[in-house]
């Protein structure tokens, strides 16, 4: 049954998995589901479990939330952040810490290449 709410999750979904240069069939392969239960999804014909959710959210490499408040980056870097902070979430502190020094390390290269 479609609704308004499963909607917007579709469309949410769609929008990000498109922004990730993603193909329905990319998703369902890594979201365990089919081809056809993405399509049917994203236009709103049925209605994701909390299970599926999860499972696309998790190959979207965004949150729940962020599908069920329809919430969609507005660009690619804002969706690579999203990625990042989703995997930091269900690290532990020390791994946090490591990304993080990482990202300092990209950040101090690229500058030292502008000089």
């Amino acid at each position: 049954m479609s609704g308004s709410g499963s909607n917007k999750i579709g469309k949410a979904i769609k929008a990000q998995r498109t922004t990730l240069g993603l193909s329905q069939k990319n998703l369902a392969v890594q979201a365990e589901t089919t081809e056809s239960a993405v399509s049917h999804i994203e236009r709103g014909i049925r209605k994701p479990s909390a299970e599926m959710l999860a499972r696309l959210a998790g190959a979207l490499g965004c949150s729940v939330d962020h599908l069920l408040a329809g919430v969609v980056p507005t660009s690619k870097q804002s969706l690579y952040m999203q990625r990042v902070l989703h995997a930091m979430e269900s690290m532990p502190p020390r791994m946090q810490e490591q990304v993080a020094d990482f990202c300092d390390f990209l950040r101090q290269k690229k500058q030292s290449k502008r000089s």
